[in-house]
């Protein structure tokens, strides 16, 4: 049995997932600083959730699982660390995405208009779509 674990494709999407992040965060900060409204967006997924994988049997994408688990780790990093400066840091998990790899998948447009309705509340994210650290 082979495994499902391709790690031809574990450093591209590592450098994606999580350094990219990390990187994104880091060229912003200076301006997030100084503005009002303290708030860092991280787009993770049920993938990278050990409950949400248990449950689902999810035995695919072992790498994209572990980096997105991963970039949630990076949130609660971030958190920790400017939760002095008022920051709040949340990850979402869109749900559904319109991509060829969901064609035909109802609830594209719903997780949209949930990622908008998160990224511009006064509150901290809660529910299952999201996970808020600090």
């Amino acid at each position: 049995m082979q495994s499902l674990m391709n790690l031809n494709l574990a450093p591209i999407q590592f450098e994606v997932n999580v350094l990219g992040a990390i990187h994104a965060v880091n060229a912003f900060l200076p301006l997030l600083r100084g503005g009002s409204a303290k708030k860092i967006i991280l787009v993770s997924g049920g993938s990278g959730q050990p409950e949400f994988v248990r449950k689902v049997q999810m035995g695919a994408m072992a790498t994209l699982s572990i980096t997105k688990c991963a970039l949630g780790m990076v949130g609660v990093k971030y958190s920790v660390e400017l939760k002095d400066e008022g920051f709040t840091v949340v990850a979402v998990n869109p749900g559904w995405v319109d991509t060829s790899a969901t064609a035909g998948n109802q609830g594209a447009g719903e997780c949209l208009l949930g990622l908008l309705s998160t990224a511009t509340s006064d509150s901290t994210c809660t529910g299952n779509t999201s996970s808020a650290f600090g």
